[in-house]
C-alpha cells in the first residue's frame, strides 16, 4: 500500500506534537518516490515507536513506525546520533486539540472488550495473625515497644523512631495479643 500523504502520522506523532521535528509523513513520501531524503531519514531516530502512526492515525493501513525502527536500526549500526543543538523542542500549538481518544484506540485494538471494572470482592479478608516488620522504610528500624504476652489494639504504637535517626513509626494492624519479638519482626495474633 502506498502512503497517500494525509499527514495524519505527522499531525497525531507525540513527539511532533511536543515540538521535535520529527514528520512521519515525509519519510513515507520518500520511500513512496525512492527518493533519498537525508533530513526524513535522520527524523527516524526521533521515533518513540508508540505505534499511534500504524495503530491509529493511517488511513492506508502502513506502518510509519516499523520504517522509523529499521532505518533507526540501520543509523545507529553506522553509529550516526542525533545532533545535538541545546535547544528546547517548543510544543507544536495544536497539542491540546490532537489527543488520541482512549476508546477509540481501544476499540482500533480490539482490546475495548477488556475495559471492565473488576468488582471488589464481597467478603472482606480479616486475617488471623500479622508479622510488621520494624524496618518498613529508609532509615534506621524502628525500636520495638511492646513485648511478647503484650495485648495491642489496631493503630496502637509499637514501633518508634530512634532518637536523632531517619525513621519511620510503626502501628498494630489487628487487635491481639504479642506473639513473638525476634529478628525485627513483631507477631500479633487475634485474641
Amino acid at each position: 500500500t502506498v502512503c497517500c500523504q494525509c499527514t495524519h502520522c505527522t499531525e497525531l506523532c507525540p513527539r511532533n506534537l511536543l515540538g521535535h521535528s520529527i514528520n512521519p509523513h515525509k519519510l513515507m513520501r520518500s520511500l513512496s518516490a525512492l527518493v533519498q531524503d537525508p533530513r526524513a531519514r535522520m527524523e527516524a531516530l526521533l521515533c518513540c515507536e508508540c505505534g499511534i502512526c500504524e495503530k491509529f492515525a493511517c488511513p492506508m493501513g502502513i506502518s510509519p513506525r516499523e520504517v522509523n525502527m529499521l532505518i533507526k536500526k540501520e543509523l545507529m549500526k553506522e553509529g550516526v546520533r542525533w545532533p545535538a543543538t541545546g535547544e528546547e523542542p517548543v510544543n507544536n500549538p495544536m497539542r491540546d486539540v490532537r489527543y488520541v481518544p482512549t476508546k477509540r484506540l481501544m476499540q482500533r485494538l480490539d482490546v475495548l472488550k477488556y475495559d471492565t471494572h473488576p468488582g471488589m470482592p464481597e467478603e472482606r479478608f480479616v486475617p488471623e495473625r500479622v508479622a510488621i516488620p520494624l524496618a518498613q522504610h529508609i532509615g534506621a528500624p524502628a525500636q520495638c515497644l511492646v513485648k511478647e504476652g503484650d495485648r495491642v489494639a489496631k493503630g496502637d504504637l509499637i514501633g518508634e523512631i530512634p532518637e536523632g535517626a531517619l525513621g519511620a513509626r510503626i502501628h498494630a494492624s489487628i487487635d491481639g495479643v504479642v506473639t513473638s519479638v525476634e529478628g525485627g519482626v513483631v507477631r500479633i495474633s487475634r485474641g
